[in-house]
């Protein structure tokens, strides 16, 4: 993961969660390296991106517009990916990246929501 990706990625999750440890499990990463590419994510950009205390990370509101982005950013990349991997977009139910599947003779679609979660939608002939 290059070092921009992986710092707008910690920050989003962290933007999420509001844990530091919490993203520091899903990454497999220590809570200080997030700490770190969070930090090292507001120097580049000047600006405090996340209020932290003992017990929760909190978006200031310069870091709540550039979470939004930040998603939109996160959210393009994946469809790229998807895309380079086949996967269509559901467009006549959801828009979420999917691919056609049958099961006896049924046709539906498995779509991918953001973050893993899973829609079926049943395709009409």
């Amino acid at each position: 993961m290059s070092d921009r990706l992986g710092e707008l990625t910690a920050f989003v999750r962290a933007g999420e969660t509001g844990s530091f440890s919490r993203v520091a499990r899903e990454l497999g990463v220590s809570q200080p390296s997030i700490s770190r590419m969070v930090a090292s994510l507001e120097a580049r950009l000047g600006v405090k991106l996340l209020l932290r205390t003992t017990r929760r990370a909190a978006p200031t509101d310069a870091g709540g517009a550039f979470l939004k982005r930040a998603r939109q950013i996160l959210g393009d990349l994946d469809d790229a990916e998807n895309a380079a991997r086949g996967a269509d977009t559901c467009a006549a139910c959801c828009g979420w990246p999917c691919r056609v599947h049958s099961e006896s003779v049924k046709l539906f679609r498995v779509c991918l929501a953001s973050r893993g979660s899973i829609r079926t939608c049943a395709l009409s002939y």
